[in-house]
């Protein structure tokens, strides 16, 4: 799990605090009763910002704004500043509806379209978060859509669960920003826009993922996790790049307990029998005597994320400059996710392999048979 992701997940648990106490700012809202039964398209009042701040509510940083020039439909969005107001702490600013008749029977579906115009290269995200409370307003459980950073066009994200947590009084649906305190000062501009929201008590097959989302890493990292030891960075374009202006890279910095691994992945949605083929351009900055590795690993996930089996592709020993890495693959049976990676690897105690760098560019995918669409979750 990357940096960003981590910092992300700890500021989450910390919302519903945060929100009993009145700490943050937040700009009182009245929201008409919206009848939700049965199953109207949406449960949400001024979905689309139409009405500017009505019905929505403020909490931490900057207020959000209405505007009329960046919009997905109609003739408004709203937008949120990409921000750091202490350079301590990381910046989270919110906006959101809580629905009020909400069962712990009932399934909830929620989605909306994000826009961000962020520097490719600051850890920044932006996303929907749906959290589940109970009649003293305490968060039971929350789920979250996918995230976008960098410069991602409008893009349609959403999240589901099938039935509610027990206890389950209302829902609150949230649009987030999200920037680390760690973020290049320098790079700390932008926006997040947000348009068209839903909220509704259906079971709604979400979207899948069946394409590799930014292959040439032009929009930095983002749309991509990382996975044990330490987190992916951005190598900015230099002579002999595939593609510009970036590339990922990981770095080998421990070997001295342990072997040395890490990857960078997307996680897509395919099932047993689907079969394809991934490219990627990998370069290994060897060194002498070091055993260090990097290229293409295929995982196979099952329902549960436990990897079934696995494939990998490496650029050979000694090989020096950029190598074309191409691994076919087919999963195995029970496989509903393919897990495509960019590793990097050392063997424990491989002290040559210290500082040894691999860069990864231009991920093509091509595959077969897709799985029928995931209910939610």
């Amino acid at each position: 799990m990357g940096t960003v992701q981590a910092k992300y997940i700890k500021r989450v648990g910390l919302l519903a605090v945060a929100f009993l106490c009145g700490f943050g700012s937040a700009q009182a809202a009245s929201k008409p009763a919206v009848d939700c039964v049965p199953n109207p398209s949406n449960c949400l009042s001024n979905p689309g910002f139409e009405e500017g701040q009505n019905n929505w509510t403020d909490l931490f940083g900057f207020p959000t704004e209405f505007q009329t020039v960046v919009v997905h439909s109609g003739a408004m969005a709203a937008k949120k500043l990409a921000t750091i107001l202490d350079p301590d702490e990381d910046y989270w600013s919110q906006v959101y509806q809580i629905e009020e008749e909400i069962n712990a029977s009932d399934p909830v579906y929620a989605s909306g379209y994000l826009k961000s115009t962020f520097h490719p290269m600051l850890a920044a995200k932006g996303g929907l978060l749906a959290e589940f409370m109970n009649d003293a307003n305490q968060v039971l459980s929350s789920i979250q859509s996918d995230q976008i950073g960098g410069e991602t066009d409008w893009r349609f994200v959403e999240l589901g669960m099938a039935s509610v947590p027990t206890g389950t009084t209302k829902v609150r649906l949230s649009a987030y920003i999200f920037v680390d305190n760690n973020s290049n000062p320098g790079l700390v501009m932008g926006d997040l826009y947000i348009d068209d929201l839903v909220l509704q008590k259906n079971n709604v097959p979400l979207q899948q993922q069946t394409q590799i989302l930014n292959g040439d890493f032009a929009n930095g990292i983002n749309d991509w996790t990382d996975l044990f030891a330490d987190p992916s960075f951005v190598a900015t374009a230099r002579a002999g790049f595939p593609s510009v202006p970036f590339a990922a890279a990981k770095k080998v910095t421990n070997v001295s307990t342990q072997e040395y691994f890490s990857q960078i992945h997307q996680e897509l949605d395919f099932s047993y029998p689907a079969t394809g083929s991934v490219t990627a351009q990998i370069k290994l900055d060897q060194v002498a005597n070091s055993d260090a590795a990097a290229g293409i690993l295929v995982q196979y996930l099952d329902a549960n994320g436990a990897v079934l089996s696995s494939q990998s592709s490496a650029v050979p020993n000694d090989y020096v400059g950029w190598f074309p890495v191409t691994l076919s693959w087919a999963s195995v049976p029970g496989t509903v996710k393919v897990r495509i990676s960019g590793f990097i690897y050392a063997p424990q105690g491989d002290v040559e392999s210290l500082g040894v760098i691999a860069l990864y560019d231009n991920f093509v995918l091509t595959a077969g048979s897709v799985k029928p669409p995931k209910a939610g979750r």
